[in-house]
This record gives structure tokens, sequence and C-alpha cells, in this order.
């Protein structure tokens, strides 16, 4: 057997015993649910029902999390900054739960700094190891999806209750009327039932009992019922005309959003220095980046680091 065979062995166990520790704090917060967001803006009566069912006032600067439920008043709006980059506003009286969240952020740094120029940046996540699924059960909303979903499609999913729509790498308004849609309203005459859906970038897939339709850039879809394939729509639905943030909330989301991505910025920084001191101390030892196990035990190890640092500095005043 040569020096590497012998070394495997050495290694897996001793990288088994180094993340112990990570794993047994993993196992006993496995009820602690994965942050998703964070609220760039909470204007109105904005609330946030957890999967222990416990609700809780929105703020500005918030964490949500995987499993919660966020609802808007009429009147409300909520903007929510995800942590692969996605972002959704919501528009008011609406409901949207965070279904499944989960976002490895380390599967997507770069190579830390003094590796190799060569060094390649770590690999994807395979299918289904990342997911984003939410449900939307009344109301509308603007997003813009993130990395979740953009090289695995099927690791992201908004269910409505008239279809299921996936991302091809996308920005869209989406809203559901069920004799709620009166606010656009033409000569008297409310929007049909349904689920409008509108797309700026990319492209969605609409799927429900009747099959599947794309909706492309500068395209709009109806689907009337859970039973029926999308309708292409000649232009813009009067259901989708007012799906942005009002004027008056954009600075202030705006500088939340600054104050939040400098934060994940240091966060990353931080975390790309502790692969370097590992790498270093390694020194030759076996590449296990790519086994699932290894992935796990550096998510575990990753986390209890990130619990141990000190907060991030505000990157500034909050306005």
């Amino acid at each position: 057997m040569n020096d590497a065979g012998r070394q495997w062995p050495l290694y897996c166990m001793a990288l088994l015993c180094a993340c112990m520790p990570g794993l047994a704090a993993a196992q006993a917060g496995a009820a602690a649910p994965e942050p998703a967001a964070r609220v760039l803006v909470a204007a109105g009566a904005v609330t946030d029902t957890g999967a222990d069912g416990r609700s809780r006032a929105l703020a500005d600067g918030d964490t949500v999390y995987a499993g919660d439920t966020v609802g808007t008043a009429a009147g409300g709006y909520a903007s929510l900054d995800f942590e692969d980059g996605g972002e959704l506003i919501l528009r008011p009286s609406t409901q949207l739960q965070i279904r499944q969240y989960h976002f490895d952020a380390a599967s997507h740094d770069p190579p830390a700094a003094g590796s190799a120029p060569s060094a390649p940046a770590p690999d994807a996540p395979p299918a289904g190891y990342e997911s984003a699924v939410f449900s939307l059960a009344k109301g509308g909303l603007r997003a813009v999806s993130g990395l979740i979903g953009h090289l695995q499609h099927d690791d992201y999913a908004l269910q409505t209750p008239t279809a299921t729509l996936g991302i091809r790498g996308t920005a869209y308004d989406l809203r559901y009327c069920q004799d709620d849609c009166t606010d656009e309203a033409e000569q008297g005459v409310a929007p049909d039932n349904g689920l409008y859906a509108s797309v700026s970038q990319g492209a969605i897939a609409l799927r429900n009992d009747a099959g599947e339709s794309l909706t492309g850039a500068g395209q709009s879809a109806h689907v009337r019922a859970r039973g029926v394939l999308a309708r292409r729509l000649a232009g813009l639905p009067a259901a989708l005309r007012h799906m942005d943030l009002p004027e008056a909330l954009r600075a202030r989301a705006a500088a939340m959003r600054q104050r939040i991505h400098a934060e994940r910025a240091l966060r990353q920084q931080r975390r790309m220095q502790r692969r370097a001191a590992r790498q270093a101390a390694d020194g030759d030892a076996p590449a296990t980046a790519d086994h699932p196990l290894a992935r796990r035990l550096e998510q575990a190890r990753e986390r209890r680091a990130e619990a141990q640092a000190p907060p991030p500095e505000p990157a500034g005043p909050q306005n």
C-alpha cells in the first residue's frame, strides 16, 4: 500500500473526530430552522409565523427561517433578501410560506486567498442538495431568483393553488386572485380569478394537472384552475400593474440591503480564512470535498465556527 493509501483511513478518522463536536451540536439543534432571508423592509402590519406556530411582528433587518409563513395585511409590504441572493417583494394581503430552504454558502465561495492560481472554485452542490420551495396561499409577489435553481432547476419551486412554478434563471411577478383583486378593477370589473404571471427576465414553467407551459421574458400568462393549462396573455394583466415596492420605501430597502450584503461578505471572508488555515494545517492530506459525508461534516464545522465568531460590525447607520 502506498503512502496515500495509508494516510486515507487516518485522515478520515481525524476529520470525523475533529467534526464530532459540530455534529453533536447540529444534532442537538436539529429542530432549529435554517435562516433563509433577512427583511429589507417591513412596512405596515407584517407578521411571521414559525413552524412551531409562534407569531411575531417583523421589522427591518429581522431574520426569517425555513418553515416560516410571512403575511402582509392590507396596506402592508415586505421585502426579503435571501441567503442565496434572491429577493421577494410581498404586496399587501399576501401569505407566503417558506416550505423548504437550504443554501450551502461555502459551496459557492471562490478559492481561498493564497490558493494556487489554478485551484478551482468549489464544485456546485449536486441536484437536490440545496432547495428553495415556497407556497403562495394568497396575494402576490415580485421575485428575483438567486443561486438556488440556476444550475439545478428542480431545486426551486413556488406552489400555488392552481399551478407550481419552476424557474430557468428568472425575474417574475405572480399574483393569485380569489375574489380579492378588486383594487385593479377596470370600469368596475375586477380581474378574473386564478393565477397571473409575468416574466421580465429568464423564463418560468407553470405545471399543474393539465400539463406544463413555458412563459418567457416579456410574456404573461393566466392559469384559471388546476385542471386548466396556462393561457398566454396579449399584454400585462391588470392584476400585475402594481407589484413593485412603493417609491417611498425603496431608499430604506437599499440601505438595509447594503448593510446585509456587507455582513455576508464579512462572513464569507472569515469562512474562507478558516478554510485556508485548515488546508495549510492538513498539508498533503487527501481531498474529500466532493464526498457527501465530508460536505456534511464541513457544514457542521462551519456552523459551529459561525456561532462562536463575533457578530459582523454594521456597515453603517441604518436609515
